[in-house]
């Protein structure tokens, strides 16, 4: 880089701009468009690092079921339910089971965020 690409680049960041490579650029597009064809629930699950059954319990919590209709759809027993659902709580920082997101089907209402 030229003295003067320096300067330009340093005049653009100090007015609000961005200096980046065509590189950084290129990975950064890419990432946009691999995060684009996933929901905010997804990525919000997998930043929380939710297992399998975890974002299982997660979509049932979703629908209102109880622990006990949970574990019945699972096949797991209540204590385990009980175990998961505390988990999904933690790993989205949530407050209730009640205040953290959920899943629906397709064409239904999504709640992305744990407040």
């Amino acid at each position: 880089m030229t003295p003067e690409m320096l300067l330009q680049s340093i005049h653009r960041v100090v007015e609000g701009g961005t200096q980046m490579t065509t590189a950084l650029l290129h990975t950064a597009v890419e990432n946009l468009i691999q995060n684009g064809r996933k929901t905010l629930a997804e990525r919000t699950t997998e930043a929380a690092h939710l297992t399998e059954r975890e974002i299982d319990v997660l979509r049932l919590l979703g629908n209102g079921d109880s622990n006990k209709t949970i574990a019945e759809n699972l096949g797991i027993t209540m204590d385990t339910t009980k175990k998961h659902v505390r988990n999904v709580i933690d790993k989205m920082q949530a407050r209730s089971r009640n205040s953290c997101g959920y899943y629906r089907g397709p064409g239904r209402h999504r709640r992305q965020s744990c407040h």
